[in-house]
C-alpha cells in the first residue's frame, strides 16, 4: 500500500487509538482470547505461495481444524492429521510438529506468539490493526508474519509469512464468523466416505 510517511504514520495512531490498548502485545493477547474463548471460528480464505493462488474454507474448534482446498482436504483433530489428495485418492496419515502446524493453521501464530515471536505495530488504515511478529528462534520455520486484525472483531483479516527458506505466504481471510463447537467427528477423516482410498500412514 503506497502512501506517504505522515499519511501512514496519522493512520497508525488513529487505528490505534481506537482501541483500548495500543502496545502490540496486548492486542494480540486480547486477539488470542478471543479466539481461544470462541466455540468455533469458521472463514473463507485465499492463499497465494510462490505464485500460486488457491482458495477454500477452514474451520476451527480449539486446536482442531478441517480445511478445503481444490485439491486437499485436511482434518486435525488435536494429534492426528489426516490430508486427502482427491486426484490421487490418497490420504497421508501424519502427527504434525508445531512449526508444520504454524504453516497449515495461521490462527497457531496468534495463540503462540508469546514464547515464539517479539511483536511490534505497524501502520495500518482506519479500523484495522497491524502487527509484525519476528521470530525469536532462527530455525523457526516461520521466520517473520505480519498480521492485519479488524479492531471491531480482533480477528485476523491477512497474514503474510515468511519462512526459513525465503518462501513467502499471503493469506486473506473473509467471512470470519463465530458459532457452537463442533463434534471431535468433524475433524477426523471418515473413511466410508471415501471408497478405495489408499492410505499412506507416516506416524
Amino acid at each position: 500500500m503506497k502512501r506517504s510517511f505522515l499519511l501512514s504514520l496519522a493512520l497508525s495512531f488513529i487505528a490505534l487509538s481506537a482501541m483500548a490498548t495500543g502496545n502490540a502485545l496486548e492486542i494480540l493477547d486480547r486477539a488470542a482470547a478471543k479466539f481461544t474463548s470462541s466455540p468455533s471460528i469458521s472463514a473463507a480464505y485465499n492463499i497465494s505461495v510462490s505464485g500460486n493462488k488457491y482458495s477454500g474454507r477452514i474451520s476451527f474448534c480449539g486446536d482442531r481444524f478441517s480445511m478445503t482446498s481444490p485439491q486437499i482436504l485436511t482434518w486435525y483433530d488435536g494429534k492426528t492429521q489426516w490430508s486427502y489428495n482427491k486426484e490421487d485418492n490418497e490420504v497421508t496419515v501424519t502427527e504434525p510438529t508445531p512449526d508444520e502446524l504454524s504453516q497449515i493453521n495461521p490462527f497457531v501464530i496468534i495463540n503462540s506468539f508469546r514464547s515464539n515471536f517479539n511483536a511490534k505495530t505497524l501502520t495500518a488504515p482506519k479500523g484495522f490493526a497491524k502487527l509484525e511478529l519476528k521470530a525469536k528462534d532462527p530455525k523457526n520455520e516461520v521466520q517473520s508474519a505480519v498480521v492485519t486484525l479488524s479492531e471491531s472483531t480482533l480477528m485476523p483479516t491477512q497474514i503474510q509469512l515468511v519462512t526459513s527458506s525465503k518462501q513467502q505466504v499471503t493469506i486473506i481471510l473473509n467471512s470470519v464468523t463465530t458459532g457452537p463447537a463442533y463434534n471431535i467427528k468433524a475433524f477426523q477423516f471418515y473413511a466410508p466416505n471415501y471408497p478405495d482410498v489408499k492410505i499412506v500412514d507416516l506416524r
